[in-house]
C-alpha cells in the first residue's frame, strides 16, 4: 500500500465534463498582468495584450476561456500611447468606469500611465474616452498602476523610477484629486533590497545589464490591515516572486514609515509543481462573498521568460492567525479546483469529489450530527500535516481543520509517512482514539501501527509511546479497530503488502493486545482476477446481524493505480468471511470500481449520517490528472480526493448507488 505523497502536474485543459464543479489552470492559455473585478453579478477581467485592452465578462471565473469579450480601446498608430501597452485594470469609482494602462511611443523611456472613462453601466458597452495621461509627480517613468480606496480619499500606486535612468523598479504611492488626477507628492514606499527581490541580468547586449524590479502593486484589505503585495525581480526570471508590506488601514498611507516590509516572498515558483515566475497579480472574492482568490500570471516551464507563455492561473487562498494572507503554494495546472462558491446555476451543495484536495484513505466518523474526516499525510496550503482532518455538518460540505496529530510520536519522529488514520470514540475513557500507521524511526523496521489519543476529534492526538504492531515491511498498516456489536469486544484489523488482513483482540486501554488472543487471518490476496493482488484498507460495517468486511486492492497510487473496492460477509466478527463473488458465482466481489468519471477509487470507510443512512467514503482519482500524469512521468503520484456516495444493503449485499 504506498502512499506517496501527490505530485501535480500541467495541462493546458479545462474539464467540459465537470465544469460545473470544477475548474483547472490556466484559465487562458496566455495573458499576463491578469486583472479581475466584480461588479453587479459579473467578473470583468483583462490581461496584457500589448497591442490594445480587451475585456472579458463572465459569471463563472472558472469559464473564463469561454466568456464573452470586447476590444474595448485600440490605440492609435502613432504617439505618446500608441505601443507598449502593458497591464491594463479597470475600476468602477464615482459611477463611471475607469481603465489605467501603461503605454509608450516606441521608446520605453517615455512608458506612462493612460485613462479611460467610460460611462456606461456594463463596461463592454457605451464609449470609452481617453482622460489623458495621469499626471504622477515628478512625471518619471511608470507602469503598472493601481487605485484604491481608504477611508474616503482616493490613492495610485505604480511601479517606477527614482530618476531618468533604467535600473531599478521601485514602487511609489500617491493621493488621487479625482481618478484620472494625481495631487502632492509621491511616495517611495518599497525598493527592491532583498536578495530574492534582485534576481533581473538581463543577458541584453542593447539593455542595460541588469535590473532589480518592484512592479504590479496591488493592495488587498482585511480587517484592520492594508496589504500592498507587489512582484519583485525580474518577470523574465523563474525568481519573480510576490513580496508583502503592511499598514494600518488608520496609518497616513503616504508616509513610508507606515508600511512594514516582509522580508521573504509569501508566494513564489513551484518547481515540484512546474509552475514558474509566479506573479503580477489580482484580488477577487467568490460570488456569494465567502471566499478570496489570488489571480496571477505564470510559466509551466522553466526559463520561458517574459512573453506569450505566461498564463492566467487563479486559486483560492486563506487568512493567518495575525490577519495576514496565505497565499499557499502555485497549484500545478491540470489540477481540479472547485469553483468559487455560489457561481450562478453553477455550485451544487451535492458533489464529488467532496474534498477536493488530496485526501487519501479516508475515515469518516459520526460525532452527534457533526462529521469529522480523517486521511493520510500531505501538504496543504504550503503546510506539511501528519494527519489530515476536516468537518462537516451534511457529508458534503467540509472545513478543513488541519492536522490532529501535530506532534509526531518519539518512535516515528522523522518520517513523513502517517498512514490511513481511524478514529472512533470510547465512551468508557471519554477519548477519541486513533490508529494510524508511521514508518518507524529504526531503520531495520518500516511500517508500524500506533495508537492516540485525544479530548476532540479535531486533535491533537497523543501517541500513546510506542507502535502497537511493527514489522520490516509494509503489511503491518492500513488499521481499522471497531468494539464488536454483539461481544463488547475491542478488535483491531490490519494488513497490507501481498499479506492477508487480520484481526485480533485488544486490551480495554487499546494499547496493546489481550493475552492469548491471536491475529486471526479474516481475508486473503489472490481470489479474484482484477484487483485482489495486494489487498489491504479493511473496514468492517455490522448491519442486521452480520459482519460486511470492505476491503481495497490492489494498486491504490499514482497514474497507473489499479483499485477497488470489495466486500465479504460473515456471521461472526473473526469470520469465517464470504465473498460476494463466491456468493453470487460471479467470481468478482467489487462494489466499487472506476468509471467515466472516477479512475482508481477505494480505501473506504461506512458512516452513518443523522438520519441512520450508510454512506461509504473513499478516495479518488480525476481520470484527466492520471492521463496528462501518465504523459509526462513514468510512474507518477496524483492526488486522491475524497468522495461520498449513499449505501443500501439489498439481498444481503451493500450496493454502492453512484450518485453524486
Amino acid at each position: 500500500m504506498y502512499k506517496y505523497i501527490f505530485v501535480v502536474f500541467c495541462s493546458f485543459t479545462v474539464s467540459i465534463a465537470n465544469a460545473q464543479k470544477t475548474y483547472t489552470n490556466p484559465l487562458l492559455p496566455s495573458g499576463a498582468d491578469p486583472w479581475v473585478i466584480y461588479h453587479d453579478g459579473y467578473y470583468y477581467y483583462t490581461n496584457t495584450t500589448g497591442h490594445n485592452i480587451t475585456l472579458w465578462k463572465t459569471k463563472n471565473m472558472g469559464a473564463l476561456r469561454l466568456a464573452e469579450k470586447k476590444v474595448i480601446w485600440t490605440p492609435p498608430a502613432t504617439g505618446a500611447f500608441s505601443k507598449e501597452i502593458w497591464a491594463p485594470e479597470i475600476h468602477f469609482l464615482q459611477g463611471k468606469w475607469y481603465a489605467y494602462f501603461a503605454a509608450d511611443s516606441g521608446n520605453n523611456f517615455n512608458h506612462r500611465i493612460y485613462v479611460l472613462e467610460n460611462a456606461s453601466a456594463d463596461p463592454l458597452n457605451g464609449k470609452w474616452i481617453m482622460k489623458g495621461q495621469l499626471n504622477l509627480p515628478e512625471n518619471k517613468w511608470a507602469i503598472d498602476a493601481s487605485v484604491f480606496e481608504n477611508k474616503g480619499k482616493m490613492y495610485v500606486i505604480w511601479s517606477g523610477w527614482k530618476d531618468d535612468v533604467n535600473g531599478e523598479q521601485d514602487v511609489f504611492i500617491a493621493q488621487l484629486k479625482n481618478p484620472w488626477t494625481a495631487e502632492g507628492k509621491r511616495t517611495l514606499v518599497s525598493a527592491p533590497t532583498y536578495p530574492w527581490e534582485q534576481n533581473g541580468d538581463l543577458n541584453n547586449p542593447n539593455d542595460v545589464k541588469h535590473v532589480n524590479v518592484n512592479e504590479g502593486p496591488e493592495i488587498l484589505k482585511h480587517d484592520d490591515k492594508i496589504f500592498l503585495i507587489y512582484s519583485a525581480s525580474g518577470c523574465w526570471t523563474d525568481y519573480y516572486a510576490l513580496g508583502m508590506l503592511t499598514a494600518s488601514v488608520n496609518a497616513d498611507l503616504l508616509e513610508a514609515s507606515s508600511w512594514t516590509k516582509t522580508d521573504h516572498p509569501v508566494f513564489k515558483q513551484s518547481p515540484e509543481n512546474q509552475v514558474y515566475a509566479t506573479g503580477h497579480n489580482s484580488f477577487f472574492k467568490s460570488p456569494d462573498g465567502k471566499e478570496d482568490y489570488i489571480l496571477y500570471h505564470a510559466n509551466s516551464e522553466p526559463g520561458q521568460g517574459c512573453g506569450k507563455f505566461r498564463s492566467p492561473r487563479a486559486q483560492k487562498f486563506t487568512w493567518n492567525a495575525d490577519g495576514s494572507p496565505n497565499f499557499g503554494v502555485p497549484v500545478a495546472a491540470g489540477v481540479h479546483l472547485d469553483v468559487p462558491s455560489g457561481t450562478d446555476g453553477v455550485t451544487s451543495s451535492r458533489k464529488n469529489p467532496v474534498l477536493n484536495s488530496n485526501f487519501p484513505d479516508p475515515t469518516v466518523i459520526n460525532v452527534n450530527g457533526t462529521y469529522y474526516a480523517y486521511a493520510t499525510n500531505s501538504i496543504y496550503n504550503g503546510k506539511w500535516n501528519n494527519i489530515q482532518v476536516a468537518s462537516s455538518k451534511d457529508l458534503f460540505n467540509w472545513k478543513y481543520e488541519g492536522d490532529a496529530l501535530p506532534q509526531k510520536p518519539k518512535w516515528a519522529s522523522h518520517t513523513q509517512r502517517y498512514w490511513a488514520p481511524d478514529v472512533l470514540f470510547d465512551s468508557t475513557l471519554d477519548r477519541y482514539v486513533m490508529f494510524y500507521s508511521a514508518q518507524n524511526d529504526d531503520t531495520s523496521l518500516n511500517m508500524c501501527i500506533g495508537v492516540a489519543f485525544a479530548k476532540n476529534p479535531t486533535g491533537p492526538f497523543i501517541d500513546s509511546g510506542s507502535p502497537i504492531l511493527q514489522g520490516k515491511d509494509f503489511s503491518n498498516s492500513d488499521p481499522m479497530a471497531m468494539i464488536d456489536p454483539q461481544t463488547g469486544k475491542k478488535l483491531l484489523y490490519w494488513g497490507s503488502d501481498f499479506a492477508q488482513l487480520k484481526v485480533r483482540e485488544l486490551n480495554d486501554d487499546w494499547k496493546s493486545f489481550k493475552a492469548g488472543s491471536v491475529a486471526t487471518p479474516v481475508m486473503f490476496p489472490d481470489k479474484e482476477k482484477k484487483y485482489s493482488k495486494l489487498i489491504e484498507g479493511s473496514w468492517v460495517d455490522y448491519h442486521d446481524g452480520k459482519y460486511y468486511l470492505y476491503y481495497s486492492g490492489d494498486n491504490c497510487c499514482g497514474d497507473k493505480a489499479n483499485y477497488a473496492v470489495m466486500v465479504a460477509r460473515a456471521d461472526n466478527a473473526f469470520g469465517p468471511f464470504q465473498r460476494l463473488g463466491d456468493a453470487n458465482g460471479s467470481g468478482s466481489s467489487v462494489v466499487l470500481e472506476k468509471n467515466k468519471n472516477w479512475f482508481a477509487p477505494g480505501h473506504n470507510s461506512i458512516v452513518k449520517d443523522k438520519k441512520g443512512n450508510t454512506w461509504i467514503a473513499y478516495h479518488a482519482i480525476w481520470p484527466d490528472e492520471a492521463a496528462k500524469a501518465r504523459e509526462e512521468h513514468k510512474d507518477k503520484h496524483v492526488r486522491r480526493v475524497m468522495c461520498i456516495q449513499p449505501v443500501v444493503y439489498k439481498n444481503g449485499w451493500p450496493v454502492v448507488e453512484m450518485k453524486y
